[in-house]
């Protein structure tokens, strides 16, 4: 790396949760408000509740079709179970029947587990914690009438957080995954490992801009990111030539 490229980017450390090297563009994944469609009575919100949790079991049913491993089979089958569970959609139909409104009755339902699996001491609960939320925000799309978060193929895609199954439903080739919050042992990580993704976990994504050229690569867990676009050609040579360098070592 010259002077110039080095004057041109910054190196922030992360935790690394999946090895590999990832160049691409920085896309940034916000975090989505849920505007949920409030209906007049009761019967309306409960059949609107109803409806989203069929089509949130549609939408897993599908995925698990397309899921290419174990791990992502009993992450999509938990979160499957879960919906099937009447003590856990109960009290949400309890809310609307007293006049709640649907997305309300069933976060003020959901929440409450997810805060008992994220106070888990045993990490393999507390990981469960983010299958729950990722069910949370499912269900309160289809309320919303929102359509989920399409993520392009090829990016370094930088968030707070990682729905598992929004991560079973992106196209990874050539891309990378940078989070604020998790561990290594949390399902996206062993997700990504599974899938060869790169990733790495505990980065500060305040400063990080949209559109910008990020290297992401695990030797040290770093995520270096170059402002300046004419840097990407070397740098991608330099990647395909260590890339190859690993498997001649494997």
């Amino acid at each position: 790396m010259d002077d110039r490229t080095r004057r041109a980017a910054h190196r922030i450390d992360g935790i690394s949760a999946a090895p590999g090297v990832a160049l691409g563009p920085l896309v940034r994944l916000a975090p989505v408000k849920h505007d949920a469609r409030r209906h007049r009575s009761p019967a309306d919100e409960h059949q609107a509740l109803a409806d989203a949790l069929a089509a949130s079991q549609e939408d897993l049913n599908l995925l698990t079709r397309g899921a290419e491993d174990p791990e992502a089979e009993a992450i999509l089958a938990f979160q499957i179970a879960l919906l099937e569970d009447d003590s856990l959609v109960a009290p949400a139909l309890a809310m609307i029947a007293d006049g709640e409104a649907a997305g309300r009755a069933w976060s003020a339902a959901i929440d409450p587990e997810i805060a008992s699996y994220d106070a888990a001491e045993d990490p393999y609960f507390r990981a469960r914690a983010s299958d729950l939320r990722d069910l949370r925000d499912r269900v309160l799309r289809h309320l919303a009438g929102e359509s989920d978060q399409l993520v392009p193929s090829g990016v370094i895609l930088a968030a707070d957080d990682m729905p598992p199954s929004t991560f079973l439903a992106t196209d990874w080739r050539d891309g990378g995954l940078v989070l604020r919050r998790g561990s290594p042992s949390i399902h996206v990580a062993i997700l990504a490992r599974s899938r060869g993704v790169p990733m790495i976990v505990g980065v500060d994504l305040d400063h990080l801009e949209h559109g910008t050229d990020a290297l992401l690569d695990d030797d040290a867990a770093p995520l270096i990111i170059y402002t300046l676009s004419q840097h990407r050609a070397p740098l991608r040579t330099g990647r395909l030539a260590k890339c190859k360098l690993r498997q001649a070592q494997l």
